[in-house]
């Protein structure tokens, strides 16, 4: 059996017990359910100094890590090829210099920040007319595999989500890809999710050839009207920080950010 393996909940919990502290460094905000899911697979490893704690999860396109820290001065450096850890924070006033300074002594590097961002129907700005772009819902797995690969080819592989093909089925079942269209081509697409009565935007892209065209505008004010209940209707997504055009974009329809920003860390070994 492998030792950095854990095999139940049982198990997790006990190590978890170990290391977590009230003084502790934490970024393992892991629900409850994503925590069995991996242990059924096999996908959850733990690696441990004297008094820090890491967890390993392999992912499409890196390996992910949780952790808690209760001594600064235990350095650790891992093996694993495309490693990335992200950090959460309530704005920059709490900023985590900190953990972001341990982990740059052990080897990783700045990768990227993201913001999230909110909005209530009844504060938003939709627009009409966006000049014969059209909006509907992806029906054919042809439109869902058009989506999802725009969307991982589009943005960062460390910090989004790598979408599977396992999952185009139920996507298209759900109804959770809008894609837009010009003169009948595929020229962007966006990925909602449902939580507790909030719409999020997992991912939204424009091909390339089409931006400066309100690609972009049409399937967010597709995705903002269509998930409208109420004129208190709630919706939230994540944007990278450097991204100026989208934020420019959310910012002018109303969307807010608040004060919420996630900073990723990546070491890549050669």
């Amino acid at each position: 059996m492998d030792p950095n393996k854990i095999i139940s909940l049982k198990h997790y919990d006990e190590i978890v017990k170990k290391y977590n502290f009230r003084s502790s460094y934490s970024n393992n905000y892991m629900l409850r359910e994503e925590v069995r899911e991996l242990i059924s697979n096999g996908s959850l490893n733990v690696f441990s100094t004297g008094y820090n704690l890491f967890f390993i999860i392999q992912k499409p396109k890196c390996f992910r890590l949780y952790y808690y820290l209760n001594d600064l001065s235990e350095l650790m450096f891992f093996d694993k090829e495309n490693l990335v850890t992200e950090i959460l924070y309530r704005g920059d006033d709490f900023y985590p210099e900190v953990e972001v300074d341990f982990f740059l002594k052990c080897g990783f590097s700045k990768n990227l920040i993201r913001d999230q961002y909110s909005g209530v129907y009844k504060n938003l700005t939709i627009a009409r007319d966006y000049d014969s772009i059209s909006v509907k819902i992806a029906t054919t797995m042809e439109e869902i595999k058009y989506a999802c690969e725009l969307f991982n080819n589009s943005f960062d592989p460390f910090s989004g989500d790598f979408i599977l093909e396992s999952k185009y089925e139920t996507l298209q079942d759900n109804g959770d890809i809008v894609v837009a269209t010009l003169d009948n081509q595929l020229i962007g697409a966006l990925h909602q999710t449902l939580k507790n009565n909030v719409a999020w935007i997992s991912h939204v892209a424009v091909d390339e050839y089409a931006r400066g065209r309100h690609v972009g505008q049409a399937l967010v004010d597709f995705y903002v009207t269509r998930n409208m209940s109420s004129e208190k209707s709630r919706y939230m997504f994540w944007v990278q920080r450097q991204n100026m055009p989208a934020i420019n974009m959310y910012q002018k329809k109303g969307f807010k950010y608040i004060n919420k920003s996630t900073i990723s860390l990546l070491k890549i070994n050669k």
